[in-house]
């Protein structure tokens, strides 16, 4: 998977970074919010992982993240704080939180989360000519359903 941090925490980045290059992930590192937008721009991450701090809201920095994606399909938003609960994480269009200080376990708990997501999510957006097999939707139909659930939950912070 490829994985965009942005944190201004440099122990965090270096956690990030050997535990997930270790499992065969590659990580691309950003402190900077609006350098991280430009690398939105120019490449797809299957994963990204953002600290809004010092700012006290997510969403600012999750809504910049939305506007410069590159590719049709989210990628998967994981916040990283210290005191947000997986409720503030999903209100602010995020689809889970990493708590710090964070162990190993949570790691590649939350990173196979996203994994799980993404292969199902990929599964759907392949258009191989698949009729609806005798069903009400197809899977073109089906594709476009789950796509507006996850855009809902992003813009209202309801669970899809």
């Amino acid at each position: 998977m490829d994985i965009l941090v942005i944190d201004r925490e440099s122990l965090t980045n270096q956690l990030i970074t050997s535990k997930l290059t270790a499992k065969g992930h590659t990580v691309v590192v950003e402190p900077n919010k609006n350098d991280a937008f430009e690398k939105l721009k120019a490449q797809a991450f299957d994963c990204v992982m953002v600290d809004p701090s010092p700012l006290s809201e997510a969403r600012p920095v999750i809504t910049g993240i939305a506007k410069n994606v590159s590719s049709k399909q989210p990628p998967y938003l994981l916040l990283i704080s210290k005191t947000a609960t997986p409720q503030e994480a999903i209100m602010s269009g995020t689809n889970d939180v990493l708590i710090k200080p964070f162990s190993s376990a949570d790691i590649d708990q939350k990173v196979a989360n996203a994994a799980r997501l993404l292969k199902i999510s990929r599964h759907l957006a392949v258009e191989d000519n698949a009729h609806s097999g005798g069903g009400m939707v197809g899977k073109a139909a089906f594709n476009q359903l789950f796509l507006s659930a996850i855009g809902r939950a992003f813009r209202y912070g309801e669970r899809s």
